[in-house]
């Protein structure tokens, strides 16, 4: 699964959209596109219809995700 990080909409003062694409259900990704008033709103939206299409609660969804790549201190 793959989570785009929020964007505002191309207006300055409006609201966000985040972009989720899950891979491997079907023969085609399913592409989610959530909104919100900020951008934490927008991504929790996305989160919460991912789990519910995959029929699991938020909580079990995100027990094992993992932030960003390689998140290793770097070695001076």
């Amino acid at each position: 699964m793959t989570v785009d990080a929020p964007q505002p909409f191309s207006k300055p003062d409006a609201d966000y959209f985040c972009r989720l694409r899950i891979e491997g259900l079907q023969p085609a990704p399913i592409i989610i596109q959530t909104t919100g008033t900020e951008p934490a709103q927008a991504l929790m939206s996305g989160l919460t219809e991912i789990s519910a299409r995959l029929s699991v609660s938020l909580s079990d969804f995100l027990s094992e995700a993992r932030i960003g790549g390689d998140l290793a201190p770097a070695v001076g």
